[in-house]
């Protein structure tokens, strides 16, 4: 499934945004958000890790003090490519 995900547009699956970018927006939210203050971090933080990169984009659209987590035109608008990368990334996540 997660193949079929990086074949069509690329934003679906989660290449452009690190771990550590993801979970510096979880940290960014739940210290500065009072919706997002209510959940417990390491919660939060691994909802993060399971974004595509277009919610964690839409999230730093939503939220002005993550403004510089968003993706820029060049990002949104890249061709629906499989990148070798983006292959051999969820091959291998797909073995564990």
């Amino acid at each position: 499934m997660q193949l079929r995900k990086v074949a069509n547009p690329p934003l679906l699956v989660r290449t452009f945004y690190s771990d550590e970018k993801a979970t510096k927006m979880a940290q960014l939210l739940h210290s500065n958000d009072e919706e997002f203050a209510k959940k417990q971090l390491n919660h939060l933080i691994e909802d993060f890790l399971s974004y595509s990169d277009f919610e964690l984009h839409k999230l730093a659209v939503a939220h002005k003090y993550l403004a510089k987590f968003r993706l820029t035109d060049g990002m949104l608008k890249s061709p629906a490519i499989v990148s070798e990368f983006a292959v051999v990334k969820y091959y291998n996540a797909c073995l564990e």
